[in-house]
């Protein structure tokens, strides 16, 4: 049963959460039918949408165990059982069989395997059934109330399809954003990964705007992961990633580019402004009892190699460059910012230091 339905994975929250709304709209509706029902004196129908109305409280408790599939074939029985013996009451010229088309409508997106299908057996077999064996009108209320029915059922149809429509799109499109988020996101750090800060770097290239590209990495990371723990080691990565990431949120973009190694798009009119930002970022980690462990303070220091982004230069050369310079900064004695300087001919200027 359980590989019936869709497998929504980590996403099980959202769809819990529309299910919810749903069992909240039907709850309200039968409220709203037994109410008209008492007025017009059909007890039958009245006692049926009470008892109908409490298994909502039922149903959010399957939904907290995420078994969707059940919570939909039981709403689907329920509907389907309250149609039926509605439209007998009262006949097929209250209209209340057209909601008979709202599950098949909605169960390719929730329900795999056989059940979908008898899901659309069940509703078109139900609504034939009601059409051939059901009298236009039984008598139990007057014809201005059963035209009255009829209007209301057919307005009630078409804004349950709106709304389901509407909460389905509202979900995918969610999903949609937090994959998107997935691929563009370091999950640790919750900076941009490689992939994406490729894109904005090439978008910098192609409209040639001014910028510096620092590529920094964590001095004696190892240490810290063999001191203090690899958790330890998680939370120093996230620290200095929200450093860069307040240090370029308005000017330049962070990433994590692997393990201990971050690259920093720098917007800067000159090189003497983008290593005054470099040199900023580095005494800001640097900065003593700005991370602890434990109540332990870890000393934390950076090495960045920087190089000026130049249109016609290949992106990958220029990181390289800057990857040359973070070596020669780490071979001086770390905690540095080392430029590397620019690019002409396609060669690099050696202008370490």
């Amino acid at each position: 049963m359980k590989n019936s339905i869709v497998d929504f994975g980590e996403y099980s929250s959202l769809i819990r959460m529309d299910f919810q709304k749903i069992n909240f709209v039907i709850c309200a509706v039968h409220l709203v039918f037994l109410t008209i029902y008492l007025v017009l004196n059909v007890p039958f129908l009245f006692w049926m949408n009470l008892f109908m109305a409490s298994l909502s409280l039922f149903y959010l408790l399957i939904l907290k165990n995420n078994n969707f599939l059940l919570f939909y074939g039981l709403i689907f029985c329920q509907v389907t059982a309250v149609i039926i013996m509605t439209t007998t009451v009262l006949g097929w010229d209250a209209g209340v069989q057209h909601y008979l088309v709202i599950f098949p409508a909605f169960v390719f997106t929730v329900v795999r395997g056989w059940q979908k299908y008898a899901v659309v057996i069940i509703s078109g077999v139900s609504y034939f059934g009601l059409y051939k064996w059901v009298p236009e009108a039984t008598g139990a209320v007057s014809e201005e109330v059963m035209s009255s029915f009829y209007i209301v059922n057919i307005a009630g149809v078409l804004l349950v399809l709106v709304f389901i429509s509407n909460l389905y799109g509202k979900t995918t499109q969610k999903i949609l954003n937090e994959l998107n988020d997935l691929s563009r996101i370091d999950p640790l750090t919750k900076i941009l990964n490689r992939r994406s800060m490729y894109q904005y770097v090439n978008k910098a290239r192609k409209k040639k705007i001014q910028s510096y590209l620092l590529l920094i990495d964590l001095d004696d990371f190892k240490n810290i992961n063999d001191k203090w723990g690899h958790e330890c080691g998680d939370m120093v990565l996230i620290h200095c990633a929200e450093v860069f990431r307040q240090f370029t949120k308005e000017k330049g973009r962070a990433a994590r580019w692997g393990g201990e190694e971050f690259l920093l798009l720098l917007y800067a009119k000159n090189k003497d402004e983008a290593l005054g930002k470099a040199e900023e970022i580095a005494e800001t980690i640097n900065k003593k009892r700005t991370f602890f462990y434990q109540q332990k303070e870890v000393p934390l220091s950076i090495t960045g190699g920087m190089i000026a982004l130049d249109p016609v230069i290949h992106t990958e050369k220029m990181i390289n460059a800057a990857d040359e310079a973070l070596y020669h900064g780490k071979q001086r004695g770390k905690n540095q910012i080392v430029y590397a300087g620019s690019f002409k001919n396609n060669e690099k200027i050696d202008n370490l230091g």
